[in-house]
């Protein structure tokens, strides 16, 4: 019966070159958002307001490993490698909301983002 190793399913035993890989990933990801309300009639007028905060992370870790075989015998040349990465995002927002006389409404909203994709320049 010929032995067979990884991903390449070469017959080893009879002369075949083949690989064994074996590899691992993790990954960690959070996402929290608040907000915050508030409105109050008086009168004609009326008022409401709106905050929030948006806050995601993420963090990836990898690693890997490849084995190498010629004719069933461990060969030199075995690679390793690693890679990890952490992403962040950030936003804030809001809205105001002025009402006259259940007949004028007047809307304004703002939005600012960011992201650790992007240098910190820029950001």
């Amino acid at each position: 019966t010929p032995v067979t190793w990884g991903s390449d399913n070469v017959a080893l035993g009879y002369g075949g070159i083949g690989k064994n890989n074996t590899n691992n990933s993790k990954t960690n990801h959070y996402n929290m958002d608040y907000y915050l309300n508030y409105a109050h009639d008086f009168g004609k007028h009326a008022v409401s307001a709106m905050l929030g905060h948006s806050y995601e992370s993420t963090h990836y870790e990898y690693w890997e490993s490849e084995t190498h075989y010629n004719n069933g015998d461990l060969e030199a040349g075995s690679v390793e490698s690693s890679s990890n990465y952490d992403l962040n995002l950030a936003s804030w927002f809001g809205r105001f909301n002025y009402a006259y006389d259940n007949r004028y409404l007047f809307t304004f909203t703002m939005r600012a983002d960011a992201s650790s994709r992007f240098a910190p320049e820029t950001r």
